[in-house]
């Protein structure tokens, strides 16, 4: 009777302890050997308590399960209870342990109450506003033999993204932009982006000042324009050159437009009267860059 009550009271206790935290895996293997005693015991008064036994193995398979589920909170990455592994977040964070910053490991959900998404991919950073310096201040950073991109009119943070994603995926050496609070949406573009907002060199400049500083440095300027335009791919884009894509809604601004070399035109097929995202407009004008140029 004693092993009876003994085993009642601590099924109910192990239980309750789940709400206790992460650590309850202890109780369950306590547990384990506690209800293998008990039904031990019984066993001795009567054989017709052999039906307990598959209780203990409960609280073993309860101790494991809950001690892989602290396992994944303490180190970051998501097992397969979770989800997939993360590959290379463990070297990522001994890497940050030796530049000297604070690694906190903490349980998967609330790296997704740190976050505006579950996209965080296991770890999260806390740093502070990046500052884009002014082009005016920088052209001395230019290269010489450079191919960069002014953005002109882009204000949505996720096209923004996306299109400073496909200009690092061609090559651009930098991304000039207009003058805007973007930090305030770094978040967003970080991740549309797929984290190439952070490599990417960014300047702020007055749009009417970009083309005249490029060509103080022998650059050409190419818009992405309709009007007095030349096919893509029978304009001359060898480098150094400026490039400058427009918003989908206000486009390039005439003043900018009067000081360019040259306007540059996607060629559609069909009836097509619309136009490309800028994200899209970006990966063809910037890839054609990169392969003339490849060439020579």
């Amino acid at each position: 009777m004693g092993f009876g009550l003994l085993l009642c009271a601590y099924f109910l206790v192990s239980f309750m302890s789940v709400a206790i935290g992460d650590y309850c895996f202890a109780t369950f293997i306590i547990g384990a050997m506690v209800a293998g005693k008990a039904i031990a015991g019984l066993k001795d008064y009567n054989s017709r308590f052999n039906w307990l036994y598959p209780f203990a193995a409960l609280y073993g398979l309860l101790a494991i399960f809950f001690a892989v589920k602290m396992l994944d909170g303490l180190l970051l990455w998501k097992l397969p209870l979770y989800g997939p592994v993360v590959e290379g977040i463990a070297e990522w964070v001994k890497f940050a342990a030796e530049l000297g910053f604070t690694v906190q490991p903490v349980h998967p959900d609330d790296l997704d109450n740190l976050t505006s998404g579950k996209t965080h991919g296991g770890i999260v950073a806390v740093c502070s506003d990046r500052t884009l310096p002014l082009l005016s201040d920088s052209m001395d950073n230019i290269k010489e033999d450079g191919f960069y991109v002014f953005l002109e009119g882009i204000e949505d943070p996720y096209n923004f993204g996306y299109t400073v994603r496909s200009l690092y995926a061609a090559g651009a050496d930098g991304v000039i932009l207009p003058p805007r609070n973007w930090m305030g949406v770094a978040g967003l573009v970080a991740r549309s982006s797929a984290g190439t907002s952070e490599k990417m060199p960014m300047f702020v400049a007055d749009p009417s000042e970009v083309i005249p500083l490029f060509k103080s440095k022998g650059y050409r300027a190419a818009c992405a324009e309709i009007r007095d335009s030349v096919d893509l791919y029978e304009a001359d884009l060898s480098l150094p050159l400026l490039l400058v894509i427009g918003g989908e809604k206000r486009g390039i601004s005439r003043a900018v437009l009067s000081e360019a070399d040259l306007n540059v035109r996607i060629g559609y097929h069909g009836n097509f009267r619309g136009s490309l995202s800028s994200a899209a407009s970006a990966a063809v004008l910037a890839f054609e860059v990169g392969r003339q140029n490849s060439q020579k």
